[in-house]
């Protein structure tokens, strides 16, 4: 038994110096995400931006190259992307679903990577939408619907309009003035789809249409 305690000691050793050296040599971590789940996408010139639930996918669609982006190889803070956007200034606009059903928002130029504070007491984004005057209609999973300006947020829920819902899903801007907004069921909130024009609201449900 002797002699094969000792092989096993041997073999131990030389594993855990291999170990060693290997470490030594190679200090950079690699991040392996799961993106199996498609979210969403948008396309900006020749590139397909796909968020997906382990980072995003930026796709050129001439070549076929994938960039895979996520926390671990950029300054994105989650890599479970719910929404992409792009607008006429050129920036993709991202939003995330964190821990605690939070999240985040960034931009992203090109180059670097911008982040915006968010309203208080705001849960996940669902989507992001750009128009042609230079605001970002964000709508929420609890906390109604958001216009971000570039320097000030506008919120909008049940407490100060005549939404619903605070259960937001997607919104479409239909021209400058206009912006068509899904509102979910959410518990005994009715859902609908509203029209607004910046300042008069109207819906159209199973009783009206």
């Amino acid at each position: 038994m002797k002699p094969l305690l000792t092989n096993h000691r041997l073999i131990f050793a030389f594993l855990v110096a291999y170990q060693s050296v290997l470490f030594s040599q190679n200090q950079n971590w690699i991040s392996y995400t799961n993106g199996d789940n498609v979210i969403c996408q948008a396309i900006q010139g020749s590139f397909n931006w796909v968020g997906t639930n382990g980072g995003i996918a930026k796709v050129n669609t001439t070549t076929g190259a994938i960039e895979y982006i996520n926390s671990g190889n950029s300054d994105i803070q989650h890599n479970n992307i719910t929404c992409i956007e792009t607008d006429n200034n050129g920036l993709v606009w991202v939003g995330n679903w964190g821990s605690n059903f939070c999240g985040g928002l960034a931009s992203y130029d090109g180059s670097e990577w911008t982040y915006y504070e968010p309203p208080p007491n705001y849960k996940r984004y669902n989507s992001l939408t750009a128009d042609n005057n230079g605001n970002l209609w964000i709508s929420t999973a609890l906390s109604g619907l958001f216009r971000y300006n570039g320097s000030e947020w506008i919120v909008y829920n049940m407490e100060n309009s005549p939404l619903s819902s605070n259960n937001i899903g997607k919104v479409i801007v239909e021209n400058e003035d206009k912006i068509w907004i899904i509102v979910y069921e959410l518990f005994n909130e009715p859902g609908c789809l509203a029209l607004f024009d910046g300042t008069e609201w109207e819906f159209f449900n199973t009783t009206n249409s």
